[in-house]
């Protein structure tokens, strides 16, 4: 279906856009172009094209020369299969956005719509998005200064850069829009609860029905959210926690590993827990501040009950009570929740035990 380009839907993208500071300017130079630029000259409209295509270009280079390079120069392993693994995935996560621009335009125009939030929430937000897409490229030089540090030579082989820059810049500034996208949900829930409890009155039937409108609005809203990314995070998931089950291997397996390894993976474990516990925690919020909704409803309707013997807009009430609570997944295989960090290492850390445990006893059995 095709998706109408309206002034008016211009002018609404444009005003939410400016509620996520520079993210999708960033977004727009990895080839996510929300809102393209028109261009009236052909030489500016094929300079856009080379500059919207170079980073889907370069990641795809990145793969074929991880994979060749790891393949030819590599003994195949536990942590270079998984980092072959990680590089298509990263390819899999921008083609999955690219497919989706137009949903997310669309989601886009709806969040402009819906968009209670105060200008100092707003302006928050696009402040500390700022912030984090600085602190990207804060992580990726200091995970090349790490590795520096602990290389006699000084160097890095190119393969390493390469796959550094594959596996942080493009998938946190993607968690980083899904954080962003949660946390503005969240405040429009949260502003809608307690729009509930101080305005709700169950007599007047005209604000009720203006009431459960907006509120149905953000529920679309979360409802569109989930549909769009619950199949990019389930792939932000995979890669990320994948680097904790590498670094369990390698506690296990390298000998000198604290004095080698821990401070490099100290620092990627912290910030990939960081970044996940915040997500995980925003994420698992919106179905709790859906049920205090419901809550409400159903004092207010439990106090208009007792007091007249008569409950009124009785249909409304029970259609938002009997509704099903939208939960967000990762491609219905994860639940947010805010254990679910907590669960998700120990899984990762038992899965890789498992695996170097059957490793230990297969090499003894070869050995014997």
């Amino acid at each position: 279906m095709e998706f109408p380009n309206t002034m008016n839907d211009d002018f609404q993208i444009e005003e939410s856009v400016k509620v996520f500071g520079k993210l999708w300017d960033v977004l727009h130079l990895m080839g996510i172009s929300v809102f393209p630029t028109k261009y009236q000259k052909e030489l500016k409209k094929l300079l856009y094209l080379m500059l919207k295509y170079s980073f889907p270009f370069f990641l795809l280079c990145s793969l074929v020369y991880l994979w060749h390079s790891t393949i030819t120069n590599e003994e195949l392993d536990y942590a270079s299969v998984l980092a072959m693994l990680n590089s298509f995935l990263c390819c899999l996560l921008w083609v999955m956005l690219f497919i989706r621009i137009r949903p997310l335009k669309r989601l886009l125009i709806h969040l402009s719509n819906i968009n209670t939030n105060s200008i100092s929430t707003t302006s928050r937000l696009s402040l500390l998005t700022n912030i984090a897409l600085c602190l990207i490229m804060v992580y990726l030089v200091m995970s090349i200064t790490v590795k520096l540090r602990w290389n006699r030579m000084n160097k890095i082989p190119s393969i390493e850069i390469l796959r550094l820059i594959q596996e942080i810049v493009f998938p946190f500034t993607i968690t980083i829009t899904y954080i962003s996208i949660c946390y503005l949900l969240l405040q429009a829930l949260r502003q809608c609860h307690n729009i509930f409890q101080k305005n709700l009155d169950l007599t007047c039937s005209l604000s009720v029905k203006n009431l459960i409108k907006n509120y149905l609005e953000i529920l679309k809203g979360v409802e569109m959210f989930e549909d769009l990314f619950s199949g990019p995070v389930f792939i932000l998931i995979l890669r990320n926690f994948s680097w904790v089950s590498v670094i369990v291997i390698d506690m296990m397996s390298i000998y000198n590993w604290m004095a080698v390894l821990m401070i490099e993976s100290f620092f990627h474990m912290t910030f990939i827990c960081g970044v996940y516990g915040i997500l995980s925690i925003y994420a698992a919020n919106i179905p709790l501040e859906i049920q205090h909704v419901k809550l409400t409803l159903s004092n207010k309707a439990s106090e208009q009950l007792l007091s007249e013997g008569t409950l009124r807009n009785n249909k409304q009430i029970s259609f938002l009570l009997k509704r099903d609570v939208c939960v967000l997944t990762a491609c219905n295989v994860f639940t947010f929740d805010r254990g679910f960090v907590l669960k998700a290492i120990v899984t990762v850390i038992a899965q890789a035990v498992v695996f170097e445990q059957l490793k230990s006893s297969v090499t003894e059995r070869d050995k014997a």
